[in-house]
């Protein structure tokens, strides 16, 4: 199993200018522990800005707003589905004091958030808006279309093409 620093030291060999999204899986002591060390890592390694967090956990991400507000985190489920509540009724986010940068949304076909309209509200307050895990040529090449920021998929080659 490869190390975190093992991987950033061979991406960052070979192009430095990529950006990340690195996932806390674990909740609790675990969670916030992986925390602490994935943002000693962004620190010593002056990655501000190139590195994206999410989690699933709600602890850890009230943990990250917390301790670490000057790290880019991803919005948890529940924030995306109030952002996307939030959008059906014309909210302005202004106003509602959210503490993410990135909405990572899942692939839930009850809810259309791929549509332009939800993306661009996204894009008015500065929110960018990532799609998983998308592996459909013709879905990758709509949502890229749409104006998604990034889409996150199984396929890197199938995505790539549709990019090109």
């Amino acid at each position: 199993i490869v190390t975190l620093n093992e991987v950033l030291d061979y991406t960052e060999s070979m192009r430095s200018d990529l950006n990340y999204i690195i996932e806390i899986k674990d909740g609790d002591n675990v969670g916030r522990k992986a925390t602490d060390k994935l943002y000693q890592t962004i620190k010593e390694r002056n990655l501000f800005g190139r590195v994206i967090i999410g989690t699933f956990q709600g602890e850890i991400t009230k943990y990250m707003d917390e301790k670490y507000p000057d790290i880019i985190r991803s919005a948890s489920i529940a924030e995306v589905l109030l952002t996307y509540y939030r959008f059906l009724f014309n909210v302005n986010l202004d106003k509602c004091n959210v503490g993410f940068e990135v909405l990572q949304v899942p692939h839930i076909p009850l809810f259309d958030m791929g549509q332009k309209s939800f993306i661009d509200y996204c894009h008015h307050y500065g929110i960018a808006v990532q799609f998983w895990t998308i592996n459909d040529y013709d879905e990758i090449k709509e949502l890229v279309d749409r104006g998604a920021d990034a889409i996150i998929t199984d396929n890197p080659k199938t995505a790539n093409n549709v990019i090109k």
